[in-house]
């Protein structure tokens, strides 16, 4: 019997799947057999070769699971993993003895970025990971991931020292008592209640911004999103590593950014606590200094790492990160009238916002020095409308002003006399050039336009209610409190702290924006789109 074409592949599709469930069972049986013989001793063999080196030379293989394991018998639950500390002086060595002194059967696992000089002094069964990878190496060799096989991780500061091993279990019965909610995390504090902070913690990427707020403490048992002091934190290994990036430090901020993103929260209890016998640190106040530096450093890479320009403390200091003179600007030459920053769904920098407000403020003093005539236009003015603010995803502000005042300004008149810097070190040459000198689109003629907070809606027009005019359908969506005042009243605007003044030509950046119509001609055209705006001469936008 002759087999078609279509017979023969449908024959081998069956076989392939055949021999693809078969190695599927078998991978499956195996890691069955893995998990049965995790409590027994492994048979002696080669380690895995990692660039970590232990106490006695040893490279650091896989800890938990067999561990330690013979000590007593039993199956260890959970990895000791010390993260923080410096290698010029710590007391790593005295921590592990602590714990595998009272706890002989627990893994514990020293985590570096590189080699430390001088060499920790580890116990034997203790081990060092080194996250700096190595061209000669296997890429595990460098993922803590693979070297963890317990369902817990304990993170520990230096200098701890377990006093009593049930401190151990009463931190994974609370973890457990917490089943699948929102609480991922239990610590305790080190020495006392008070060396460590509860804090709610905020993060929005979209505004590069971490915002720290004081949380209520509670009398038991306080939850909150954040840490901030000495603390022995537990948390699964399955959610550690799961974070994008486990063990960069420093350790509590960049935990707590990545945990607070996906709504975890931590349990802080109110004791057993644990001991310290090295407290302070470090014995000289140059050891001291140099910790701070690194920390410092270490902050403002882990900042820039996860895109952070603005750090809000929890008594309302804010620290910046890239956003200074020295630095380099928050994003590059704008393409398409789109920002780079719009495409990785974020806002603008709040750095760039900041220097976008100052810079406005000192352009509009120098044009009200100079008697020059401007206002809000485009998005600058639906941003004032909207948000009494630059649109949080702009980069510009556009300002109009009138193409006859030009002569009044030195530095518009300067325009192309090559750099001019002024007194207070700003190019002023720069910021012109970055606009334009080009007639403005002439807009719809209403009377007049006052535009203020919706508060101030019954008080923008001078005299009886009967001066207001409805608002035209097409402005609506752009003027959510505006009063169109008749030709015969007087539109009035209300500035924040003083009181009500004529709305003038020259516009203030302000709580409140008033644009006055001039003169209105036949050349004015009702179907016209835009925001109301028109005066005598010819309209530029800067």
């Amino acid at each position: 019997m002759r087999i078609s074409f279509c017979q023969g592949l449908l024959t081998g599709a069956i076989a392939l799947n055949l021999l693809i469930l078969y190695y599927v069972s078998r991978a499956q049986q195996q890691m069955m057999e893995k998990r049965r013989d995790s409590g027994k001793p492994p048979p002696k063999k080669t380690p895995l070769p990692v660039s970590g080196l232990g106490a006695a030379g040893g490279l650091a293989g896989p800890v938990g699971g067999g561990a330690g394991g013979a000590g007593n018998g039993r199956n260890p639950r959970v990895t000791v993993l010390v993260r923080e500390f410096e290698d010029f002086e710590n007391y790593v060595g005295d921590v592990a003895r602590s714990f595998l002194q009272r706890r002989p059967e627990v893994p514990f696992l020293a985590v570096a970025d590189l080699v430390p000089y001088p060499p920790l002094a580890l116990p034997e069964s203790a081990r060092l990971l080194v996250l700096s990878p190595s061209p000669d190496q296997p890429p595990q060799a460098h993922r803590p991931e693979f070297h963890v096989q317990t369902e817990y991780v304990l993170l520990v500061p230096d200098g701890v020292e377990l006093e009593q091993g049930r401190q151990l279990e009463r931190l994974i019965r609370e973890l457990e008592g917490e089943g699948g909610g929102p609480v991922r995390l239990v610590a305790t504090p080190v020495l006392a209640r008070s060396a460590v902070q509860c804090l709610h913690l905020r993060v929005s990427l979209r505004e590069w911004t971490v915002t720290y707020t004081p949380a209520a403490s509670g009398s038991s048992g306080s939850v909150c999103t954040a840490l901030r002091g000495d603390a022995v934190i537990l948390m699964r290994s399955e959610d550690l590593f799961n974070l994008s990036s486990p063990l960069a430090r420093p350790l509590l901020a960049s935990l707590f950014i990545q945990t607070s993103l996906r709504g975890w929260k931590v349990k802080l209890l109110e004791g057993p606590c644990f001991a310290a016998s090295h407290r302070p640190l470090f014995s000289s106040a140059h050891n001291q200094w140099k910790a701070d530096s690194r920390q410092r450093e270490a902050t403002g890479r882990l900042m820039r790492d996860f895109g952070i320009k603005r750090l809000v403390q929890p008594d309302g200091k804010e620290q910046w990160f890239g956003c200074g003179k020295e630095t380099a600007r928050c994003f590059g030459t704008v393409k398409d009238d789109t920002p780079e920053y719009l495409y990785l769904e974020r806002w603008t920098p709040p750095c760039c916002l900041r220097a976008l407000r100052e810079t406005t403020k000192y352009v509009i003093n120098i044009l009200e020095t100079a008697g020059v005539r401007y206002w809000l236009e485009g998005g600058s003015l639906l941003g004032a409308a909207r948000h009494q603010d630059v649109i949080p995803w702009d980069y510009d502000v556009d300002l109009g002003i009138y193409l006859e005042d030009v002569p009044n300004c030195e530095y518009l008149k300067n325009l192309d006399a090559g750099s001019l810097v002024d007194a207070n070190g700003v190019n002023q040459s720069e910021v012109q050039t970055q606009g334009s000198l080009q007639p403005a689109q002439r807009p719809p003629c209403l009377p007049a336009v006052c535009l203020c907070r919706p508060t101030f809606l019954l008080s923008a027009c001078a005299g009886p209610p009967s001066c207001c005019l409805p608002v035209p359908a097409h402005l609506q969506a752009y003027l959510p409190a505006v009063c169109l005042c008749q030709p015969t009243c007087r539109p009035t605007c209300l500035l924040q702290k003083a009181p009500a003044v004529l709305c003038s030509p020259a516009t203030r950046l302000n709580t409140c924006f008033c644009l006055f119509l001039l003169t209105c001609t036949a050349q004015c055209r009702p179907e016209g789109h835009g925001l109301p705006l028109r005066a005598s001469g010819d309209l530029v936008s800067l």
